[in-house]
């Protein structure tokens, strides 16, 4: 067991994700991964895929975290599952998708799963 963690980045559709926001999530996409260590185009291609997922109707935001080996946990927050299909079906996503298997992932698992119950404390 690993004492410590460091999350090295933190993403989102915004510069830090409104937390009131979550509360319009109804569906949650968990995209655990680990990377390889060369990333040729990796950052541009998350640049644009961020920037390309804002507009999908339905899309609430995304949180990311990375530790210092390349394992990384991505959570975006969707209003229904359709939207998810949607944003799943994309071609610049699809081609995006492609090129993780090929190049950037070593391994990855997708879980998808919807909201239950949404609690919030603010101080």
């Amino acid at each position: 067991m690993c004492s410590s963690t460091s999350v090295t980045k933190v993403l989102s559709s915004q510069k830090l994700i409104e937390m009131e926001n979550l509360s319009e999530a109804k569906w949650v996409v968990i995209f655990i991964s680990k990377k390889n260590k060369d990333l040729p185009g990796y950052a541009e291609t998350q640049d644009l895929m961020l920037e390309k997922v804002k507009g999908v109707p339905g899309f609430v935001g995304v949180q990311s975290f990375m530790n210092e080996w390349g394992q990384g946990v991505t959570l975006s927050y969707w209003n229904s599952r359709e939207s998810i299909k949607m944003w799943g079906n994309d071609s610049e996503h699809k081609i995006a998708k492609n090129r993780g298997k090929l190049e950037w992932y070593s391994e990855y698992q997708i879980i998808i799963t919807k909201v239950d119950k949404y609690l919030s404390f603010n101080s």
